[in-house]
């Protein structure tokens, strides 16, 4: 008799998303499978909802090829201004990868989920669940990148700490500029960790101006005029210009393009966390 392999065979184990909860593969990596089909629907439901999150969701952060492939095709429309409807998804999917695009039939796999969700309206909550598990899934190959590399024959130790430590020490620092909580928040501040500066150990503008002038490489410090620089005055404009703050762990300021309060995802409401959990 011949072997059949389980029909939920490396498919995510089932989680209640509406609690809190991830899903996960059999490799035990965080998926987002439910909250990635719900992003397609929603831009298939309302085209316009794309504007939302298509500056942020990239296709590299789906976990399922198809629904990857899918959003691929709604991205590649709007950047390009394009109509996104379903004959031009499904044109712009055989476009992008032909192959799969046939083995899909287009758009026909995804059109018994076409119920399940029937607005726009929460799809930065859909959105935010991608990219957060996303996010969990950098931060695990990180980790196990890091304890790989820990284990080569000479390697060095104590940079290999201290090059830990930095990452989490500036990590601290700018979840207490931010204040931020909670495990989105997190997760966002982990990825996008580049749009802040972060220097140690600086915890007054006289310090910080030092820092600048003496140590960043920004400036052409002269050890002779030591006596003439007004590390106070140049310290206190910077942070002014800046929007700079001081932390126990030292100066934090965020350099992004999108203001700081729309980039820290705030919890899902009862509401949202229902919504996410029926797709009503």
């Amino acid at each position: 008799m011949k072997n059949e392999q389980p029909k939920n065979a490396g498919q995510p184990k089932t989680v209640s998303v509406a609690a809190g909860n991830y899903t996960s593969t059999d490799n035990g990596m965080p998926s987002s499978e439910e909250m990635e089909q719900a992003v397609v629907l929603a831009i298939l439901t309302q085209s316009t909802a794309i504007c939302e999150v298509g500056n942020r969701l990239r296709p590299e952060m789906f976990t399922n090829p198809a629904y990857c492939l899918v959003y691929r095709a709604m991205l590649a429309l709007y950047q390009h201004e394009a109509d996104i409807d379903m004959l031009s998804v499904e044109r712009e999917m055989r476009r992008i990868d032909p192959e799969h695009a046939t083995q899909l039939n287009g758009l026909a796999f995804i059109a018994d989920g076409m119920l399940k969700v029937r607005n726009a309206r929460f799809i930065k909550t859909y959105a935010a669940w991608v990219i957060r598990c996303w996010v969990l899934r950098q931060a695990i190959a990180g980790m196990t990148a890091r304890m790989v590399e820990a284990r080569e024959p000479g390697v060095d130790v104590m940079a290999w700490l201290n090059a830990s430590r930095k990452d989490l020490e500036k990590l601290e620092a700018v979840v207490k500029f931010t204040e931020a909580s909670g495990i989105d928040a997190l997760c966002q501040l982990a990825e996008t960790l580049d749009l802040f500066d972060f220097v140690s150990n600086v915890y007054t503008a006289e310090e910080y101006g030092r820092y600048l002038i003496q140590k960043s490489g920004k400036f052409a410090y002269d050890q002779k005029l030591w006596g003439f620089y007004d590390y106070q005055g140049f310290g206190e404009d910077r942070v002014w210009q800046e929007d700079g703050h001081f932390t126990e762990c030292g100066y934090v300021a965020y350099h992004g393009a999108e203001p700081l309060e729309e980039l820290i995802p705030s919890a899902p409401t009862k509401e949202q966390g229902m919504q996410m959990g029926g797709f009503s």
